[in-house]
């Protein structure tokens, strides 16, 4: 009876003199990720709720089991404390930047159950939680302190039947298995995983502008102006007679009686090419009716027409950037309309 009202007296003053507290494991669970905040750690310090969270922690846990992941290893300090009035039990934790990023800290606290994170150098951070220790209720303590003392006594015990067993007295038997101590801390985080795979290639871009034009090809033979017949024409071959008002160049033109041009006899084979319509005198071959399988003019913008006066009356010429030509009236430049053009002696009319 004196043996169990002492082991109920040893608990109560255990209990009065300290207050124990017991360590809980929790599932891992995510108490911050600055990369989807969007608010890195800095030297100002960044408050945590942890007893606010969604990871189910009791408002009477003294102190939090936590694993912290740098995302990308730096030379920098990282300082964990509780929210209180006074610097209580701040953790410094050093990273480098060719070191490991993670690290497992015992925290105290505080009384509202908030941490304050600070770092020397701005960085990304994820902070987990797996345990928390929290004081134990008064019948645990009495337990646990009475079971300490019967330890202590069948330590003692022990020790006199071992006496007694070197003396002439039997051994005792073995006394109980002492209770499991608390769990060790948790391993540090693995390594963040591999980036994803690069996306799809964006579409092309637009095209250049286009390069400048070629330099013209060479000019064809030349004669001087004159009477005469020109060589003769390979069958099948389309010719052409050009003139600049000064030479004459020609290739594969059939000759008439005379000298003369035939571009009747052959159509397709005989192309004039001038820098004018031709003009009619009654000296020269132009004379009557003329056929051709192809009479081509210059082209000119409207503000680079020769001047139409009555010297050049009657003469066509044909404009590229006619602006809404109307039939026999003066054509207006600055539009893109492709158009022949008549001198009527005093302007260019379109035709």
């Amino acid at each position: 009876m004196k043996s169990i009202l002492g082991l109920l007296l040893f608990g109560l003053s255990l209990e009065a003199q300290v207050v124990p507290t017991s360590y809980n494991a929790l599932p891992t669970c995510r108490l911050l990720d600055t990369r989807t905040t969007g608010q890195q750690i800095t030297p100002t310090a960044t408050t945590l709720a942890v007893a606010a969270s969604n990871c189910h922690i009791p408002p009477n846990a003294t102190t939090y089991s936590l694993l912290l992941s740098i995302i990308t290893p730096a030379n920098l300090v990282l300082t964990i404390m509780p929210v209180t009035p006074l610097a209580v039990d701040p953790k410094n934790i050093s990273f480098s930047s060719g070191g490991n990023g993670a690290a497992s800290v015992a925290v105290l606290s505080g009384p509202i159950g908030n941490l304050m994170f600070s770092s020397t150098v701005n960085t990304n951070l994820t902070v987990d939680i797996n345990g928390y220790y929290a004081p134990l209720d008064a019948v645990t303590v009495s337990l646990q302190a009475s079971a300490i003392y019967l330890q202590t006594q069948m330590a003692a015990m022990a020790a006199q039947l071992a006496t007694l067993a070197q003396t002439g007295g039997g051994a005792g038997g073995a006394g109980p298995q002492g209770p499991i101590g608390p769990s060790g801390q948790p391993g540090a985080s693995g390594q963040p995983g591999a980036s994803g795979s690069p996306g799809p290639a964006g579409q092309p871009g637009a095209s250049g502008v286009a390069g400048p034009m070629g330099p013209t090809g060479p000019a064809g033979n030349a004669v001087s102006s004159g009477n005469g017949n020109v060589p003769a024409p390979t069958p099948g071959v389309p010719g052409y007679l050009r003139t600049d008002g000064t030479n004459v160049m020609w290739s594969n033109i059939i000759s008439g009686p005379s000298g003369a041009i035939d571009c009747v006899s052959s159509p397709g084979q005989c192309d004039l090419v001038t820098g004018v319509v031709p003009f009619k005198r009654s000296s020269n071959i132009m004379d009557g009716v003329n056929v051709f399988s192809q009479l081509q003019t210059t082209i000119y913008t409207v503000g680079n027409l020769p001047t139409c006066n009555s010297s050049f009356e009657t003469q066509m010429e044909g404009v590229s950037d006619a602006l809404l030509p109307i039939p026999y009236l003066p054509v207006v430049g600055g539009g893109g309309q492709h158009i022949p053009v008549y001198c009527n002696g005093t302007a260019w009319v379109a035709h």
